[in-house]
């Protein structure tokens, strides 16, 4: 085996500028929400909702079941 330094292909440093965006010079900056906020407060809606509907309709109204049976169910299936 060689040396390490021999066996390194030699960075080159014109390509690593053309292939990325981020610089010291980078003005763009996150806007909006964090990801994981937005994911925790669909969370919190969902849950919420949900047991809204079973207290308040029951979980074996016909409403609730075609609900679940037709649109929720089959959206949580893509997802996973």
């Amino acid at each position: 085996m060689g040396d390490n330094e021999k066996d390194q292909i030699p960075s080159d440093d014109y390509e690593r500028e053309l292939d990325t965006d981020l610089d010291d010079k980078t003005r763009d900056k996150p806007s909006g929400m964090a990801l994981h906020t937005k994911i925790l407060i669909g969370l919190l809606v969902g849950v919420l909702g949900g047991l809204a509907i079973n207290w308040t309709m029951g979980g074996a109204h016909p409403n609730v079941v075609w609900l679940v049976s037709n649109i929720t169910q089959p959206v949580g299936t893509v997802f996973l």
